[in-house]
């Protein structure tokens, strides 16, 4: 049989479909992986072999189901206005399918329906939603002085309303892209505007 784990991101540990195809006793075993197994600790199979003559031995093997940190990268160390920015994301945790290309997305507001502060201009699952304030689906922010580069609730003006039209980041397309289906690195650019909010 076959042993398949997904590991637990801030992607899919809101997504119901994430727990809903488990097989924890079958000849095709999925499991989920909330945080790094691996040593004493590593996923392992046991069972008993029974020969032609009846005698039983114990058989088993075990394999690291490790977890990673991201790491997350630019291209240079300053930037000017309009100039290219490339970041790189390095998580083997977001391959999740190595037979796909992973694309993550800027997800922009539509209708109000992604109108919130949690995933407004911010890179993720198209699909992201909010529980308990927390936007499972969301992935990385890109952000100026420790302020989200975003148009929702925009002040550009500092006129202290918030009703200004800035360009967030979902105008740019920025969007991260795995270099191969393999490789969980996933790259994306974006130009550094003139003002931003």
């Amino acid at each position: 049989g076959t042993l398949e784990y997904t590991a637990l991101t801030q992607l899919n540990v809101g997504d119901s479909a994430t727990y809903s195809g488990l097989a924890t006793i079958d000849d095709q075993i999925t499991i989920i992986v909330p945080t790094d197994l691996t040593d004493e600790d590593a996923v392992r199979v046991d069972y008993v072999d029974t020969d032609g003559e009846g005698i039983q031995t114990q058989i088993g093997d075990q394999v690291d189901a490790p977890t990673h940190s991201g790491i997350v990268s630019f291209d240079d160390s300053n930037y000017k206005v309009a100039d290219t920015v490339t970041v790189t994301l390095t998580d083997a945790d977001l391959n999740t399918d190595s037979d796909t290309t992973e694309v993550y997305t800027t997800m922009a507001g539509n209708n109000n329906v992604n109108n919130t502060d949690n995933i407004f201009d911010r890179v993720g699952l198209v699909d992201t939603t909010i529980s308990n304030s927390s936007a499972y689906g969301r992935l990385l922010d890109i952000t100026f002085d420790d302020a989200a580069w975003t148009s929702y609730n925009c002040d550009l003006d500092n006129d202290d309303t918030t009703n200004d039209t800035g360009d967030g980041l979902s105008t740019t397309g920025f969007t991260l892209i795995e270099t191969t289906s393999t490789s969980g690195i996933f790259s994306g650019t974006f130009q550094i505007p003139q003002n931003y909010c």
